[in-house]
């Protein structure tokens, strides 16, 4: 079996589920080693993507997260000043839900004059402050009817981002942050952010949760994954589920009722399927 008819297969029997390496071995009948080296192979080829300790998820262009033009223009005009930063923020998000559009940029120490007197040379239809506070916000929204915000805050460390953009896990940690903190005067979403990213992008739980560590809260993610509901299923799962409970309907002989919907009925004695927990490993990541 070839390369591509292996991957063909992996495919239709995950789709979009996460699998490991024991997993490989047994679709593709490959002993350990073979089957290790298979997995190293698509991951390199970044056709696969870990997404928690030894379990990893097939990539698709069509959930590849892309920043906006505006996001990779402030990014470009920012590299010229030769000083770390990070743009990161609740407008990461806003193409899944009505967020305020706040775009937070992590400065180094000493340097958020010096990118706030260059942001305003760019002429953006933002305001841009330096280390403001959530009233400051506020005020301005109210009284000034402003809406679009550029935020800039010194900080030591600069973890998870891509040239001077933040990765999708640390954006939404930084999301998480802000928000919890009340740093930003904006509705808290992360729930439904966090329902929608994990249904519709590749998230790597290690990295997140590193991240998370690194602003001392790991232990808030951490249960906030583990608590969340995944609210968007496949369909075989949800076929699953009607037929499952059509059966249960079927077999008991006291129902009558004709209209009777077996996704509206509750059964004590079944675990619903319309979300799945998400599992966290404790430790770094190993291929």
């Amino acid at each position: 079996m070839s390369g591509n008819q292996k991957e063909v297969q992996l495919k239709e029997v995950f789709r979009g589920k996460h699998f490991t390496e024991k997993d490989i071995s047994r679709v593709l009948n490959l002993s350990q080693s073979n089957a290790h080296y298979f997995r190293h192979k698509l991951l390199k080829q970044q056709k696969i993507a870990r997404i928690a300790r030894g379990k990893y998820k097939f990539t698709s262009s069509e959930q590849e997260f892309k920043h906006d033009s505006l996001t990779q223009y402030i990014q470009k005009s920012l590299s010229i000043l030769n000083k770390k930063f990070v743009i990161t923020g609740s407008s990461f998000f806003n193409r899944f839900y009505p967020l305020s559009n706040h775009i937070v940029i992590y400065v180094e120490k000493g340097s958020a004059q010096l990118f706030l007197g260059y942001l305003a040379s760019l002429q953006l239809n933002f305001v841009a402050l330096a280390e403001p506070k959530a009233e400051e916000i506020e005020l301005l929204r109210t009284h000034a009817q402003k809406r679009n915000f550029i935020i800039i805050r010194e900080k030591n460390y600069f973890y998870g981002s891509t040239e001077g953009i933040a990765s999708l896990e640390t954006a939404f940690v930084d999301y998480y942050f802000e928000i919890t903190r009340k740093l930003l005067p904006i509705e808290n979403k992360v729930e439904d952010v966090l329902d929608h990213l994990l249904a519709n992008h590749t998230l790597n739980i290690s990295t997140l949760l590193r991240y998370a560590k690194e602003r001392g809260i790991r232990t808030e993610i951490k249960n906030l994954l583990e608590d969340v509901k995944m609210l968007h299923y496949t369909k075989q799962e949800k076929d699953k589920t009607t037929s499952d409970s059509t059966s249960l309907v079927s077999d008991n002989k006291q129902n009558t009722d004709s209209d009777f919907d077996p996704e509206q009925h509750n059964f004590p004695d079944k675990k619903p399927k319309s979300f799945r927990l998400i599992k966290i490993n404790d430790g770094d990541n190993h291929e």
